[in-house]
């Protein structure tokens, strides 16, 4: 496996695939970005967050403080 890493928010184009004999894997936003320059060896990986209870405590003192 090698890494092709690109900062976030980066506007791709069909250049930034010339290593495109491997497989892709890239998040869902970056897929959407890429509908039209991607094949079929690029594939979507989907991403979920999820925070702990002490969190979302901790977010909502924070809310209700700033109310």
């Amino acid at each position: 496996m090698i890494e092709h890493p690109f900062p976030d928010h980066y506007n791709f184009c069909a250049i930034d695939f010339s290593f495109i004999n491997e497989i892709v894997i890239m998040t869902e936003k970056d897929a959407v970005k890429c509908a039209t320059i991607a094949n079929e060896n690029c594939w979507c990986l989907k991403i979920e967050a999820k925070l702990g209870a002490k969190f979302n405590i901790q977010l909502l003192d924070k809310l209700y403080q700033c109310a």
